[in-house]
């Protein structure tokens, strides 16, 4: 386990950016292409924006890295990240899937698509009233109404692919590494919302861990703060759902899915906000797609990563 001080900061803002994305004002070393696709059951439409590197395409394709919160995680992008990408030698291709009309995050669309389903519960809910249980749906989508309309875009090296998302999104990373929901070579989860739903997803991922794999999951993990009880200082707007499982649960899944024999890489950065994890994260995810540094066992959280 690394841990790494960086400066903590706000919660990542829910509105609209200040100022255009590099996706908007263009970009030496991307391209950016843009589509919708609409939920199964016809009630939200998909924002997708894909990053496309601006070189010639390796005979395997690019590698690629789909984005949760897409609308935060383009924002999140800027010119010098992206040259950074491109000097690293295999830039992915940046898939970044949002939600129409909201330019950072839909709160109650991300709070269903993102959360697994309860088999003991007709319906689930999060602590603040939002309905769950999408995740299935939303992964299938991914795989039979996303990634062919990013294929039909650029080659992409399907031996690289990565699943990228933060709190609820981080949440559906691990619900998609330790289930067979998704056709991914690469999980990476920051600040993974284990407390959902009291922990039923955390149940299923350690009852996957407490299985000898078979096919091994790269599963990378970054979450800050300290291991201190998640609602500890606000219980009152938190509720008892966020104090439900510990903070430390995290790291004890993934010292057991590497116990089990998946490949395991965990940070955990010292003194850093949970919204500064969106940023930090992502930053860390992406240069090590670029770098073809996926397969290493450190993990660090990069010190040149402002937050949001």
């Amino acid at each position: 386990m690394l841990t790494a001080p960086i400066p903590g900061a706000a919660q990542p803002q829910l509105d609209a950016p200040a100022t255009p994305t590099v996706a908007q004002t263009g970009s030496a070393h991307y391209r950016f292409e843009r589509f919708n696709v609409p939920s199964a059951d016809g009630k939200r439409m998909y924002d997708i924006q894909v990053g496309i590197p601006k070189r010639s395409v390796p005979a395997r394709g690019f590698p690629v890295v789909y984005m949760l919160d897409g609308g935060a995680a383009i924002d999140a992008l800027d010119e010098p990240l992206l040259a950074r990408l491109d000097q690293g030698g295999s830039p992915p291709v940046l898939v970044a899937i949002g939600y129409a009309g909201h330019p950072r995050f839909d709160t109650d669309a991300r709070a269903f698509d993102y959360t697994p389903a309860d088999a003991a519960k007709a319906q689930v809910v999060d602590d603040r009233g939002r309905p769950g249980g999408g995740a299935s749906a939303f992964l299938a989508l991914i795989e039979t109404g996303i990634k062919p309309r990013v294929r039909k875009l650029v080659r992409i090296d399907r031996r690289r692919q990565t699943l990228w998302g933060h709190s609820y999104g981080g949440l559906l990373v691990v619900h998609a590494a330790t289930g067979k929901h998704a056709d991914f070579q690469q999980f990476a989860a920051a600040d993974p919302a284990l407390w959902w739903n009291y922990g039923s997803a955390l149940r299923g991922a350690q009852a996957f861990a407490a299985q000898k794999a078979h096919r091994p999951r790269s599963i990378s993990i970054m979450v800050g703060g300290s291991e201190q009880p998640s609602g500890n200082a606000r219980p009152g707007m938190r509720g008892a759902m966020r104090l439900s499982v510990p903070a430390s649960a995290i790291r004890v899944l993934a010292e057991k899915l590497g116990a089990s024999g998946h490949h395991i890489r965990f940070a955990r950065c010292e003194g850093v906000s949970h919204g500064a994890m969106f940023r930090i994260s992502l930053v860390r995810s992406l240069l090590d797609v670029a770098t073809n540094a996926e397969s290493i066992d450190a993990l660090s959280c990069p010190a040149d990563a402002p937050p949001l």
